[in-house]
């Protein structure tokens, strides 16, 4: 019984110093890339749809000094799209293909 209430008083100091809560969407590219987002310091993440398409855009609303802030990234499930020339690969899971840009360009207007 001593060591369980230890345990849980470790525990429980341990629960005061842990970042955000992310809620997990069950696809490990998109959930990669929000998490590298937040660790380059992206305090807000827009997510857009692209108009007419199930493909999904999300940026870093500011602009940073780091890569991952710089550039858009595209989520476009699996088989449905045909992807812009552009576009770079950067990784693909069962249910999405993701791909990136610079933000210098942008297809949603």
């Amino acid at each position: 019984m001593k060591y369980v209430l230890l345990s849980l008083l470790f525990l429980v100091g341990c629960a005061a110093h842990r970042g955000p809560v992310l809620n997990a969407t069950g696809s490990p590219c998109f959930d990669g890339v929000v998490v590298n987002l937040y660790e380059a310091g992206c305090e807000e993440i827009f997510v857009n749809q692209i108009p007419g398409t199930l493909i999904t855009q999300i940026r870093c609303s500011v602009i940073g000094d780091d890569l991952w802030s710089q550039h858009f990234f595209y989520f476009v499930p699996q088989g449905a799209f045909e992807v812009d020339s552009s576009w770079n690969a950067v990784c693909s899971d069962p249910s999405t293909n993701t791909y990136f840009r610079h933000r210098d360009v942008n297809i949603v207007d």
